[in-house]
C-alpha cells in the first residue's frame, strides 16, 4: 500500500510547476503571520503547502502538519526544505517553553527541494521530493543535534 500511494505523492510535488504573479504573491502574503515564522525568508518555504492547499490536492487540519492528501488521509506530512549546501533539513525538537515536539500531530516529515523563490515576479516554482520518511524513523537517525533542534539528511528515494 504505502509504495504506491507514497508513489502517487511524489508525481503530485514533483509535477507542480506555480508561475509567481503579483496575484500569487499578494495571496501568499495574506496567510503570512511574522509571529509564526520567524522571517519572511522562512514562510517562503512553505510555498508548497500553499500551492497544495489553494489547488484542493491536499488540507490542512491544524497547524502541527502541513498537508494531507485526500487519498491517504491517515498520513499528516510536515514538509521541511532542504539546505542546497548541506542536503539536510533543521527539524525543531523543543519549543519555546522547552517542551519536545515531538508529539505534534504529524505522521511523517516530506523532504524537498525548492526551485524557484515565491517572491520574485516571474519566476516559476517547482518541487523535488527527495524523500518521505516516517517521523519516528527521523527522530532516531539524526545527522546533527543541537539544543532546541536537530538536523536530518535524507537519501534520495
Amino acid at each position: 500500500m504505502h509504495s504506491n500511494t507514497f508513489t502517487k505523492i511524489y508525481e503530485i510535488v514533483n509535477s507542480i510547476t506555480q508561475e509567481v504573479t503579483q496575484e500569487f504573491i499578494d495571496d501568499f502574503m495574506k496567510e503570512y503571520n511574522p509571529k509564526t515564522y520567524s522571517s519572511k525568508e522562512n514562510y517562503g518555504h512553505s510555498c508548497l503547502e500553499f500551492i497544495l492547499k489553494r489547488r484542493g490536492i491536499a488540507e490542512q487540519r491544524n497547524w502541527q502538519h502541513d498537508s494531507i492528501f485526500k487519498f491517504l488521509p491517515d498520513v499528516l506530512i510536515d514538509w521541511k526544505r532542504l539546505n542546497p549546501m548541506y542536503r539536510s533539513a533543521s527539524i525543531t525538537s523543543r519549543d519555546k517553553r522547552g517542551n519536545s515536539t515531538r508529539a505534534r500531530d504529524h505522521t511523517h516529515y516530506g523532504f524537498i527541494n525548492i526551485n524557484g523563490n515565491p517572491f520574485n515576479l516571474g519566476d516559476t516554482l517547482s518541487f523535488d521530493l527527495v524523500a518521505l520518511e516516517e517521523k519516528d524513523y527521523v527522530w532516531d537517525n539524526p545527522s546533527l543535534v543541537k539544543n532546541n533542534y536537530f538536523t536530518f539528511s535524507p537519501k534520495k528515494t
